[in-house]
């Protein structure tokens, strides 16, 4: 019997086609790691929010910046239709010009409504992104190392928001929260124009894959979608990933920067760059985990691995005391480089899924992972606010004591074992299937 390729029908081409490729891929990933950058801005300026939007609590700033999340997560099943039935040009033009609306909008308001309104702009342009890139990809690059595509995708968007969270922690106490914003929004619409002119849909290539391909998209997405949304793989693939990116969508985006100035006495600037060591580990950890994955031809064991060795880097982090700024930041890298193993929830993904809708199979697995991040970012902030004595800093904002970080921190290493425990027992191994 003939086997089954797994192959994109589209074909990557030579010559100048191999660089335009290339070219088409890195522009999908910049925008991946402009909007990546947006999303995690509120880690260097949560101070500065709850007092220029007066938010009295964690909760609070979690609910406005979680605004992002309200149009990002239910945006990836639609974002998957979208992108399989209209092509990456379109789609990731109109989402950089709507993250630089957000981010301009944002910047220049002092009216709560208008700034969550413009987080959900931004949320909806970013839902685009990391999907985009992999659809992309599919289309126009060599199949056979999706892994490792996938885990080279998210290492640009860790590096671009680690880079950026440095800078713009710097531009922050120069320029503001507000001018910052301001300036990477009016950075969003310099790209705008370069993504609408250089990005392509296909290969230029007479092929009647391409044009099966095509059929199929347009005839029987929705079929497809339903029957996949009813595989029950594709769900525990999704809680598996959502679960082992908890860390880095609570901690990473959102309350490190306080965790490590109030837990160990440092400085905010310093506090920023080594909180950003678990975007460094992630960008290191992510083509890392997914080419020994691709070599091991295994999705299961790195997987497990990759929860369970986060789940004791957590632990020691959060109750070991620590004196050492070097031992802080080292185990924020293995941190984001464990949790890394999360790309391979994609690759899976990609391997229980029909072909002609990967764009979707994707989104609907990126669906899930940032539901469960987005649930625990409000869940965390809620036990904040349930733990704190009330004290108060000097501008009346709430001053959060060790202990209450400790104590909230703790919900992530035990959502780590949960996660190594469902790919060890409930997740079929897809890798050997690939195998040719």
């Amino acid at each position: 019997m003939k086997k089954q390729s797994h192959y994109s029908p589209y074909r990557t081409v030579s010559g100048m086609g191999s660089v335009l490729a290339w070219v088409i891929c890195l522009l999908a990933a910049l925008f991946y790691c402009y909007e990546y950058l947006l999303r995690i801005s509120p880690n260097v300026m949560v101070p500065e929010l709850m007092s220029a939007f007066q938010i009295p609590t964690a909760d609070g700033v979690a609910a406005l910046v979680g605004y992002y999340y309200y149009a990002y997560t239910p945006m990836q099943i639609p974002v998957g239709l979208l992108l399989d039935k209209y092509g990456p040009r379109r789609i990731l033009t109109l989402a950089t010009l709507c993250c630089a609306i957000g981010a301009v909008l944002f910047a220049t308001t002092s009216h709560y409504a208008v700034a969550a309104a413009a987080r959900f702009l931004i949320g909806f342009g970013s839902a685009f992104a990391f999907v985009g890139v992999l659809k992309v990809a599919t289309i126009w690059l060599p199949p056979n190392r999706f892994g490792f595509i996938s885990g080279f995708t998210t290492a640009l968007g860790m590096l671009g928001g680690m880079f950026g969270n440095w800078s713009m922690n710097k531009m922050v106490s120069t320029m503001g929260w507000d001018g910052t914003l301001s300036y990477f929004g009016w950075f969003g619409f310099f790209v705008v124009p370069i993504m609408w002119f250089l990005i392509r849909d296909v290969p230029q290539v007479k092929n009647k894959a391409v044009e099966g391909y095509k059929e199929i998209a347009f005839g029987h997405l929705l079929r497809d979608l339903i029957i996949m949304c009813k595989n029950r793989q594709i769900w525990i693939n999704g809680l598996i990933g959502g679960f082992i990116m908890m860390p880095t969508m609570v901690f990473a985006e959102l309350w490190g920067g306080e965790y490590v100035q109030q837990v160990y006495g440092i400085e905010k600037d310093m506090a920023i760059q080594l909180v950003t060591m678990v975007l460094l580990g992630w960008a290191v950890g992510g083509p890392v985990t997914g080419i020994i994955s691709d070599k091991l031809n295994n999705r299961r064991m790195p997987l497990v691995i990759g929860a369970l060795l986060a789940a004791l880097v957590m632990v020691i982090f959060i109750y070991v005391d620590i004196s050492s700024l070097w031992m802080i930041g080292g185990l924020l890298f293995l941190l984001g480089f464990f949790s890394s193993a999360e790309n391979i929830c994609f690759a899976v993904s990609k391997e229980i899924s029909p072909v002609q809708v990967l764009g979707t199979a994707i989104a609907t697995t990126n669906f899930i992972v940032v539901l469960v991040g987005m649930i625990f970012q409000r869940v965390v902030s809620k036990f904040i606010d349930f733990f704190w004595d009330g004290a108060l800093k000097a501008d009346g904002m709430p001053l959060y004591s060790p202990e209450v970080f400790q104590n909230t921190m703790l919900i992530m290493p035990i959502g780590l074992l949960f996660s190594a425990m469902m790919a060890y027992f409930l997740l079929k191994e897809s890798g050997r299937s690939q195998r040719s």
